[in-house]
């Protein structure tokens, strides 16, 4: 299995357990391959960076060097134009915030399981 994972799957995977976590753990394993593009680690390093977790620029890098071990990176040949949810006009427009999260738990716990 090939898998792209956002920012967050990558935060919550490093620092907490769950299904994040078994998601990366199966690419450690081998399992799955899991590519990353420079931006996505990019905003990974500027989330680690964030007062609220505590952590050191060691630490930081420590686990950056986790993500580049795990994750193959690939150059994106075309981006993508999304739309957020709660932009007026989009079919996203009242999307509750907590259900996106707990549906992207949804997601990635089938993930760690196939």
């Amino acid at each position: 299995m090939k898998a792209v994972a956002d920012s967050n799957i990558y935060v919550s995977g490093l620092l907490f357990k769950g299904p994040p976590s078994e998601f990366l753990r199966l690419a450690q394993l081998g399992k799955m391959q899991l590519f990353i593009s420079a931006p996505i680690l990019d905003e990974i390093v500027g989330v680690l960076s964030r007062q609220k977790f505590g952590l050191t620029n060691s630490e930081i890098a420590r686990l950056k060097r986790i993500i580049q071990r795990t994750a193959r990176n690939i150059e994106p040949k075309a981006g993508v134009d999304a739309v957020k949810a709660g932009t007026p006009g989009s079919a996203f427009t009242h999307v509750n915030p907590w259900l996106v999260t707990e549906l992207q738990k949804i997601v990635f716990l089938l993930f760690s399981i196939t």
